[in-house]
């Protein structure tokens, strides 16, 4: 479980942005009642700065872990596709808000530009993070070498990434069967 939880600032990724852009807006219009005109810029400018330095840090962090002794590789597989599956809902919020940013001429450009931003962004940090799983599987002998490479580049290509874990998870589960099917017949 605990190694879910680390990982709930690169699954929120996404999201945290439209919830950072509507804060945004309430607190604007909570402090104007209040004669304040703005909020620091730094502040705003600061909380975001950091909060995508922590995210980079958990996603090349995990990809480490993956990659090492720490997971096997149905465990890396499973996270992996814990963390994109989460996200899709928020690429699908953010083709929304560029569509209405498409319908609202000249003033959506900001609309569009923040959607594809946060959609790079977030399928980079997730893609680093299936980067341990590429590398895991190959050394575990479930992809060959040119296998471990596509898998690892498809994670950062919208919809091929969900694809990549896909395979990984299949693979990964495999093996754990197998290794399964081995204990029992040594205990047995």
């Amino acid at each position: 479980m605990k190694k879910y939880l680390k990982l709930i600032p690169l699954m929120l990724y996404p999201y945290a942005y439209l919830i950072g852009m509507v804060g945004l807006y309430i607190a604007d219009e909570v402090l104007s009642l209040f004669s304040v005109s703005v909020i620091p810029e730094y502040l705003f400018w600061g909380v975001i700065i950091l909060y995508n330095v922590y995210v980079l840090f958990i996603a090349v962090f995990n990809a480490v872990l993956t990659a090492g002794k720490r997971y096997t590789a149905y465990d890396g597989a499973k996270i992996n596709l814990i963390v994109k599956g989460v996200q899709i809902p928020a690429y699908i919020l953010h083709f929304l808000m560029g569509l209405a940013g498409l319908i609202m001429s000249v003033w959506g450009i900001g609309f569009i530009v923040i959607a594809v931003l946060v959609d790079l962004l977030t399928i980079l940090l997730t893609g680093i993070s299936a980067v341990g799983c590429s590398i895991k599987m190959k050394k575990e002998g479930l992809l060959p070498l040119s296998g471990a490479i596509l898998t690892g580049i498809g994670s950062f290509i919208y919809c091929a990434d969900i694809a990549a874990a896909i395979v990984f998870l299949v693979l990964g589960r495999k093996q754990q069967r197998e290794r399964k099917a081995v204990e029992e017949e040594r205990n047995g």
